[in-house]
């Protein structure tokens, strides 16, 4: 339980000595109750309230007039703590107010089935906690009395709240979500590293010396780096792939076919793993570069990268797909990692 932020000094030095509204005390501590218990919650749970006489857009149609009642909560509560401020009565109320309304929207997430998807129900959590986050920022705003001020962080619930509009809506899109962001994350980290590696070519030869400094890769290393950077262009093809292909299915299956839907959260899971291997092994890249680290965490990334290409190769939600892809990409991965584990023995 978070204790309560101490008085401090008001804008002209001297104390500030009036306690904090103990309403607002009590509404952070439930806020963060909330935040916490959402947090360390499973993502399968769904188990409360009759699975069959659940609606999809019921759901999201309550999940909206939530947000937009907590969005005017916090208009609210900014309002009616600024001078002067308002009774306790009234800043009781309006703590009830969005203490209830957070309440309602962590049962909305507790009772959306499983069969509707993980990735769903992590995309659904991960806007619900970011809202609920902004409405604590707000409160210990006002009750610790910082410098920043609470028009800002009421700004701040207001964008939480209109993502909402925004977010996936079905296990597809969420999953789509997520692996558009880790390409864009592995071309972020492709195209540092080939930058680091043309700024060093363009760098005049006598300015370099064999092995002079840390900063520097040595020839050696330049060399090594051309497999390393084959498999890292891979790790791109991998992800293009995948997301070509589940955008390629639409159909109705993909959105309510049981097995469909547990394909598509493997592809979730796969999408966690390729954007910290391939940070992971572009790191060890830079100099000084230590062979046999990079040697492992290249495995690491193939290892990850034949996961995606044999569920791709297995999924029923790829039809259609095209094989001699996806043997080009597991053709460079094992070419490039065999490179790679030849030049760092």
């Amino acid at each position: 339980m978070a204790s309560a932020p101490q008085a401090m000094n008001g804008p002209t030095g001297s104390p500030d000595v009036s306690p904090p509204s103990k309403p607002l005390v009590g509404l952070a501590d439930s806020l963060l109750h909330a935040i916490q218990s959402m947090e360390t919650g499973g993502l399968k749970s769904g188990q409360h309230g009759s699975s069959d006489a659940f609606s999809l857009n019921q759901f999201w149609a309550e999940m909206a007039n939530a947000f937009q009642q907590l969005s005017a909560d916090a208009t609210r509560l900014c309002v009616c703590t600024q001078p002067p401020a308002a009774d306790e009565d009234t800043l009781q109320a309006t703590a009830d107010s969005i203490d209830s309304t957070v309440k309602i929207v962590a049962s909305l997430l507790d009772v959306l089935p499983p069969r509707y998807g993980t990735a769903l129900r992590r995309s659904t959590r991960d806007s619900v906690l970011g809202l609920i986050g902004a409405l604590f920022s707000l409160v210990a705003c006002i009750v610790g009395r910082r410098d920043s001020r609470p028009q800002q962080a009421t700004g701040t619930v207001w964008e939480w709240a209109e993502k909402l509009d925004r977010i996936p809506k079905d296990n597809r899109s969420a999953v789509l979500a997520r692996l558009n962001t880790t390409q864009e994350l592995v071309v972020d980290a492709l195209d540092e590293i080939e930058d680091a590696r043309r700024q060093f070519d363009e760098t005049n030869e006598d300015d370099r010396v064999e092995g002079e400094g840390e900063g520097d890769w040595t020839e050696s290393d330049v060399a090594l780096l051309v497999p390393c950077l084959g498999l890292i262009r891979a790790s791109k093809g991998v992800v293009k792939t995948i997301v070509g292909n589940i955008e390629a299915n639409d159909t109705t299956d993909c959105l309510e076919n049981a097995e469909m839907i547990a394909s598509l959260d493997d592809f979730d899971d796969l999408a966690d793993k390729i954007s910290p291997a391939v940070d992971n092994f572009v790191f060890a890249l830079y100099p000084c570069v230590d062979r046999p680290t990079v040697m492992d965490l290249g495995c690491q990334l193939a290892a990850v990268l034949h996961g995606c290409v044999a569920l791709s190769e297995n999924s029923n939600l790829f039809v259609g797909y095209d094989q001699d892809r996806l043997e080009f990409l597991k053709t460079a991965i094992n070419h490039n990692v065999d490179k790679i584990r030849n030049m760092t023995h």
